[in-house]
């Protein structure tokens, strides 16, 4: 997943949530009754805020019948350490969700030794009958990020704007969609694309990396976001890694 150490993603997080009206605001969207966008969010922004008090209410969301909010809710019981939590995370590693599963294991990493971990379900061998969908403007870019990811056996196709990237996304129904920010003379581009795609019932599993120079890994988590890769500082090699890693960890969100 992203970097939650980074001061900058926090930073980022923090500021998107305190325009809304701060911990009070966010801390009342745990109630039960609250549309799952607000609530994991709330649960992010609480996560990253990591002042004492919530961990209960962060421990009822890991029963939460909606997937991001479980994901979420892991996120923020790994940021409290809250070992309370323990036995719920390690039922959450076998989470139906790849998401789940994968914020489930960090969370543990965080609480207890790397031991009492469960070891990861078999291998990627069906990432051949998966598709990756590229949304990059750029032909240039999406050679080499054909190259790159296909090496890792899935199917890969290419995008070019957001609206056709939406289109491609509902017709093929990929594992993970790695998107630009900026397309055209669009600068928000792909944190739209992120942000229609993490509402849309049919694809809320799907994955979201974004490969960008702008500094925006707190933004595009705060818009549904998975991972992001900063294209100067990090570059293809690194993108690589994550999306091998995610394979690794996902496998059973391989078959499409």
């Amino acid at each position: 997943m992203l970097n939650f150490s980074s001061p900058r993603l926090r930073t980022q997080v923090l500021s998107i949530g305190d325009a809304y009206g701060g911990p009070r605001f966010w801390y009342e969207l745990l109630r039960e009754d609250c549309n799952p966008d607000n609530v994991w969010r709330a649960l992010l922004y609480i996560g990253c805020l990591g002042a004492p008090g919530p961990e209960p209410a962060i421990r009822n969301k890991l029963l939460h019948p909606d997937t991001r909010v479980r994901a979420m809710a892991c996120f923020a019981a790994g940021q409290y350490r809250d070992e309370a939590a323990a036995d719920q995370l390690l039922q959450l590693c076998a989470d139906g969700s790849p998401r789940v599963r994968i914020h489930a294991r960090a969370a543990l990493a965080a609480i207890v030794r790397p031991g009492a971990i469960p070891a990861l379900p078999g291998d990627a061998s069906q990432t051949e009958f998966a598709t990756i969908l590229i949304s990059e403007d750029s032909l240039r870019s999406q050679d080499a990020l054909t190259e790159a990811l296909g090496a890792f056996g899935p199917r890969i196709a290419c995008a070019a704007e957001a609206a056709e990237t939406m289109e491609m996304a509902r017709r093929l129904r990929p594992i993970m969609v790695v998107t630009d920010n900026q397309k055209g003379r669009d600068n928000t581009a792909g944190l739209r694309v992120a942000e229609e795609i993490s509402r849309d019932a049919q694809l809320r599993e799907t994955t979201l990396l974004m490969s960008s120079a702008d500094p925006l890994d707190g933004v595009f988590l705060w818009h549904g976001g998975d991972y992001f890769v900063h294209k100067l500082f990090e570059g293809l090699s690194r993108l690589q890694a994550v999306v091998a890693t995610y394979l690794q960890q996902a496998p059973q969100a391989t078959q499409g």
